[in-house]
């Protein structure tokens, strides 16, 4: 159990310090520490960046979500400190998946000043929320029970 505990503390940590990176990436667009708006006008790259978000985050939130689950089958044979490390490996995996996702999107979204970004990025974040780690779900996706 004490293994357990501490795998779940870990990807607590990780899984905050995702959210402290979003917040403090808007606070520094919001607070004018970052350009605002740089290309701005540029219609031609704001495509571009515009169309690139969309799809990675058409492809990069699934991927995350379904193959995950998809890998966990054969976790669950394993012994469970091995386990544990893989499931962290996929977490970790997942998790900078949709990192990529959100923090890209926003910054298409505060470079471009269009609301596809935001979007994409919004969508991101609620996909994360899906994510959440735990002592509970980490017991249920790898069949452990209590002794």
């Amino acid at each position: 159990m004490r293994e357990i505990k501490k795998w779940t503390n870990r990807l607590l940590c990780e899984f905050g310090l995702f959210w402290v990176v979003t917040v403090a990436l808007m606070a520094a667009f919001e607070g004018g520490f970052l350009d605002e708006g740089a290309l701005a006008g540029y219609a031609r790259v704001e495509f571009v960046l515009e169309t690139v978000a969309i799809l990675f985050t058409l492809a990069g939130i699934p991927f995350s979500l379904k193959l995950f689950s998809r890998r966990l089958a054969g976790l669950r044979t394993m012994p469970l400190l091995d386990s544990l490390k893989q499931y962290h490996r996929l977490s970790l995996l997942r998790l900078s998946v949709l990192a990529t996702i959100v923090w890209g999107c926003l910054l298409v979204y505060y470079v471009t000043m269009n609301s596809i970004g935001g979007l994409c990025a919004l969508l991101g974040c609620i996909a994360a929320l899906f994510c959440v780690p735990g002592r509970r779900r980490l017991m249920n996706e790898l069949e452990i029970t209590q002794p």
